[in-house]
């Protein structure tokens, strides 16, 4: 998935909020309050009616009240439309190096007090669990190219190898026609002799 799928699929708010109720909800609607399966049911305006419900409300057939999709996640008491969220978790993951709240109000169009909200919540949400214990203490990640490596020699006969009258082939890169390997490593310390003791 990338931005421009995002933009596509996503781009109504019905359709975001959708996409979040599959996500957290995969096996049926549960009740933040009482935590009652699929007994909850979604809340909508009768004819005629001068009270109008807002779209996305549930209400709990256990418990009476009424709940969102957000309710109890980073998108509690938000303002911010899910779409935008959604582009936000996108460039925040995708982004190797980081990126930094001023470069997402930037690229999204929206205020820096809203990118700085977003970026601090999703950087608060990786420090919960369960995503805090998968990766925690040091984690070392490198990379290589497997395949052996071209020598000067092999590099000159290339270039040398050029019909009369034909443009020069470009020299491959020293990674050309190998597989890129990533390896991440969770180096675990045994605990001291006075943490043994406690």
């Amino acid at each position: 998935m990338n931005l421009t799928s995002i933009i596509a699929k996503y781009s109504d708010p019905d359709k975001a909020r959708e996409f979040f109720e599959a996500q957290r909800w995969p096996d049926g609607t549960i009740c933040p309050f009482c935590g009652l399966l699929g007994e909850a049911y979604r809340l909508k305006a009768k004819e005629g009616s001068k009270s109008p419900v807002r779209p996305g409300v549930w209400k709990c057939k256990g418990c009476r009240k009424q709940f969102t999709v957000t309710k109890g996640t980073i998108f509690e008491d938000s303002h911010i439309p899910l779409t935008t969220w959604l582009m936000t978790i996108h460039l925040v993951c995708s982004s190797k190096k980081g990126i930094s709240a001023h470069q997402i109000h930037r690229m999204l169009g929206i205020t820096y007090k809203a990118a700085w909200f977003m970026v601090h919540r999703l950087r608060y949400a990786a420090t919960q669990d369960p995503m805090a214990a998968q990766l925690s203490g040091i984690v070392e990640v490198d990379e290589a190219y497997i395949g052996g490596k071209r020598t000067a020699k092999k590099r000159k006969q290339i270039t040398l190898t050029v019909k009369p009258g034909e443009r020069p082939k470009d020299v491959p890169s020293p990674t050309d026609g190998k597989q890129a390997v990533v390896a991440i490593c969770l180096l675990y310390t045994s605990p001291s002799p006075r943490d043994r003791q406690k």
